[in-house]
């Protein structure tokens, strides 16, 4: 588990962890999509546009981080949303929907829970 004050919760629905760090709660959405090689740049491209143009504008969201395989036919997201019912709102959200369609007629994917066991950040650079 994190050490320093925080605390992690699964949740029953398979691809959601709640995590509280230090007083913060975020709900964290964590997926591996699968696609053929010639489509992974899509994919990204379509998980950029949805967090500009959608997931932005629905309260609770935090944060989104996209990353493609060096293979080209992996796609990871992992997404933090301010609580579980902002989480649950955004599901419902038909823009969103459209573009989670858009997602899984172009890929498969594995959603997973994580537990997080660590936790480091490399210190601050100072201007020198």
């Amino acid at each position: 588990m994190l050490k320093i004050g925080a605390e992690v919760r699964s949740s029953a629905i398979s691809d959601v962890v709640e995590i509280d760090l230090i007083g913060r709660a975020f709900i964290g959405t964590n997926a591996l999509f699968a696609v053929p090689a010639y489509a992974g740049q899509s994919l990204v491209d379509l998980f950029i546009e949805a967090t500009e143009v959608v997931m932005k504008t629905i309260p609770g969201y935090v944060s989104a981080n996209i990353h493609r395989g060096l293979d080209g036919r992996h796609v990871a997201s992992y997404a933090q949303w301010r609580s579980r019912d902002d989480f649950q709102a955004m599901l419902q959200n038909q823009e969103a929907g459209a573009h989670m369609g858009a997602v899984a007629k172009l890929a498969t994917f594995e959603p997973s829970i994580y537990e997080v066991v660590y936790s480091d950040a490399a210190p601050e650079a100072e201007d020198t």
